[in-house]
C-alpha cells in the first residue's frame, strides 16, 4: 500500500517546501475530497469553477520559473499555481512570471503562515505595482 512519505521520500533532501508541496500535491490528486474542498474555496473567493484538474510539483517554464504546485486541465492547460511560502521569501519570477503563464480564468495562490501573510501580500503588491499590473486587493486575497 502507497503512503504519503512513501510517495516522495526521494525527494526529502530538497527544501521543506519542496516537501511540503510533494505532500500537497500528493494529497489533491489521490483525495476527491481534497479537490473539492480547493475547488469550493477557490469558487467562493472569485467565482471561477474547476473541473478535472491534476496536480504536479516543480513545473518548470520558459523563464525558468518553478512554481511549487501546477494545476493542470484536461487540455493540459495550466489553471492554478499554488505556492508555497512557510520560510522562504518570494523569488524574482513571482508573482509577475507565474500570472504571465495563466489565462484570465485562473488563479495564482500564495499558502503561507498566517505571520507572513502581511509581509508577503506587501511584497506582491509592490511587485504587481512595479510591473504596472492593476489589481484590487481584500483582506483575503489580491485579484489582477
Amino acid at each position: 500500500m502507497a503512503s504519503l512519505l512513501g510517495q516522495f521520500y526521494t525527494k526529502i533532501e530538497g527544501s521543506q517546501e519542496d516537501i511540503a508541496s510533494e505532500g500537497i500535491a500528493y494529497i489533491l490528486n489521490k483525495s476527491i475530497n481534497a479537490r473539492d474542498s480547493i475547488n469550493a474555496f477557490l469558487h467562493n473567493m472569485i467565482g471561477i469553477n474547476f473541473k478535472n484538474i491534476s496536480y504536479i510539483t516543480q513545473n518548470i517554464g520558459e523563464n525558468k520559473e518553478r512554481p511549487d504546485i501546477s494545476g493542470i486541465d484536461e487540455n493540459g492547460l495550466e489553471q492554478i499555481i499554488i505556492e508555497a511560502k512557510f520560510w522562504a521569501s518570494l523569488t524574482d519570477n513571482q508573482p509577475v512570471e507565474y500570472l504571465k503563464r495563466l489565462n484570465n480564468d485562473s488563479v495564482l495562490l500564495f499558502v503561507c503562515p498566517t505571520l507572513r501573510k502581511v509581509s508577503i501580500g506587501t511584497e506582491i503588491e509592490s511587485r504587481l505595482n512595479d510591473a504596472d499590473i492593476e489589481f484590487e486587493k481584500n483582506e483575503l486575497y489580491i485579484k489582477t
